[in-house]
């Protein structure tokens, strides 16, 4: 299991203590970041359209927009499999003031969303300090 991106992961049996805390740990962060979303698909031509705003009080700054898509394989085996990550699309803001907006589109070719019911999820990083940490994400169906 990860919990915000590979910063804090687990492999193997995790007693449901363990999993709970994890998540009420990641629940009581408070966002800095408001993301809204929305997808628009043409056969195998996906936009990804959407804003950021700074909520928090301090600048952010060197901020990555990414997505990931994954597809439901069933329940043999990796349950979910990726299927593709927007490395090629991303989307990076030098420094984003309290109160400010941006607005991004991440255009992704080759996709049959649809078709294949695929589902993902797409994040906002930060890369300060070395590490980047998800800050943010809003899965898309």
């Amino acid at each position: 299991m990860m919990f915000n991106g590979l910063n804090d992961s687990n492999v193997g049996v995790l007693d449901e203590l363990t999993i709970r805390n994890k998540i009420e740990t990641q629940l009581v962060i408070e966002p800095v970041i408001k993301l809204q979303l929305s997808r628009t698909s043409n056969g195998h031509s996906n936009i990804f359209t959407g804003t950021i705003k700074n909520i928090g009080s301090s600048t952010l700054s060197n901020l990555i927009i990414n997505g990931i898509v994954f597809a439901d394989r069933g329940k043999t085996g990796f349950h979910y499999s990726v299927v593709d990550i927007f490395e090629d699309e991303k989307v990076t803001i030098s420094s984003l003031a309290p109160g400010q907006e941006k607005d991004f589109t991440i255009g992704v070719e080759g996709l049959d969303w649809e078709g294949k019911n695929l589902n993902g999820v797409i994040f906002i990083q930060s890369l300060d300090h070395e590490k980047r940490v998800i800050i943010q994400s809003i899965f898309v169906d």
